[in-house]
């Protein structure tokens, strides 16, 4: 599929947030999500932008992990890597789950985007992608489930849940789970209305 006209409008977005003089935390998010962006599309984001996001001191969990998923993508696993001890000064284990503390409780989120299951997400993503067996994974991916669960079986959103469903399916491809089947089911108003067996 041609990208190149998706590219350009990212790109002048960017331009546009970079050139604004207001360097304030909201732009963060968007900042850091279309460097991934266009590094998913196969463009070379300025890695100006990653490095100001990372070195910013003020970018919380989801900003981090966008970095750190764009500079694995790159190939600076050791960039990768400084974002993921960023993110864990905010975790803590529990027995099988785990606390991620955003770094500014008060940080303004979209309804849809940046709340907590996609800092859990995007932390299990890209500690996945980085190394499939670290042991923070597992603890994730239990709290993700356990989210779900006590929400009556979604991720607070439709943004949300497909930000889930994709980390889980790194987690999935890199544990070489793909044999696993499940069944999964969309509820409205607490009834069926699509179901789906998956076989790998």
């Amino acid at each position: 599929p041609d990208t190149a006209k998706l590219v350009s409008y990212i790109e002048k977005n960017l331009a546009l947030l970079r050139n604004s003089g207001n360097g304030g935390d909201s732009q963060l998010y968007p900042l850091s999500y279309g460097c991934y962006v266009l590094q998913r599309l196969g463009a070379s984001p300025a890695d100006r932008d990653i490095d100001f996001i990372l070195d910013s001191g003020n970018a919380d969990i989801p900003e981090t992990a966008f970095c750190g998923l764009t500079y694995l993508a790159e190939g600076n696993p050791a960039k990768a890597q400084q974002a993921i001890r960023k993110i864990k000064q905010h975790m803590s284990l529990t027995t099988q789950g785990c606390t991620i503390t955003p770094v500014k409780r008060d940080l303004f989120r979209w309804q849809y985007l940046g709340g907590r299951s996609e800092q859990y997400a995007l932390s299990l993503m890209l500690f996945t992608e980085f190394d499939r067996t670290d042991t923070y994974n597992g603890h994730i991916l239990y709290e993700l489930l356990q989210q779900m669960k006590a929400s009556g079986g979604y991720w607070t959103s439709t943004a949300s849940t497909a930000r889930v469903l994709a980390a889980v399916d790194v987690y999935i491809r890199e544990n070489g789970l793909e044999s696993t089947g499940f069944t999964a089911q969309a509820l409205l108003d607490g009834r069926t209305f699509l179901s789906s067996s998956f076989k790998g």
